[in-house]
């Protein structure tokens, strides 16, 4: 008999059925992080005009490091650098459409971004493996 696993995404009508008898961690954190996208999407352009510069890339660099502590898997590697750029890319509009001027150009951006320290994804020794039992699924 197949267990039925239900999970929320906070977002209304927003449930998703997964019908599998071991489901591992690594599946749920996948899907969760393709979605965790447009969360920081919308928290940077509700936020822009409401925090100053400086908290908002404190801010940045906080979900960041945690955005890598949890999904941090070797064979997250390329999914992180996605998650990176995206981030990365959000913050370059949104922060530019503060005004009807310009903010930022893009050689500024990045001085601001290692000015503030904005981490890119760990090296692939830094990031945690998996074991075994996680990699098969048995049915």
């Amino acid at each position: 008999m197949l267990s039925k696993y239900i999970m929320e995404l906070g977002r209304p009508n927003s449930t998703v059925l997964l019908k599998h008898k071991d489901l591992s961690r690594l599946i749920i954190k996948i899907y969760l992080m393709l979605n965790w996208d447009n969360d920081f999407y919308e928290w940077i352009k509700s936020s822009r005009n409401k925090m100053k510069t400086k908290e908002i890339f404190k801010k940045t660099r906080e979900k960041l490091i945690g955005h890598y502590n949890y999904y941090g898997y070797y064979v997250n590697i390329s999914k992180l650098y996605h998650y990176y750029w995206e981030v990365i890319k959000s913050m370059f509009k949104w922060l530019n459409r503060r005004s009807q001027k310009v903010s930022f150009n893009l050689e500024k951006f990045k001085r601001i971004l290692v000015y503030n320290n904005i981490p890119k994804p760990p090296a692939l020794n830094k990031l945690k493996r998996l074991e075994r039992s996680l990699i098969l699924c048995q049915y």
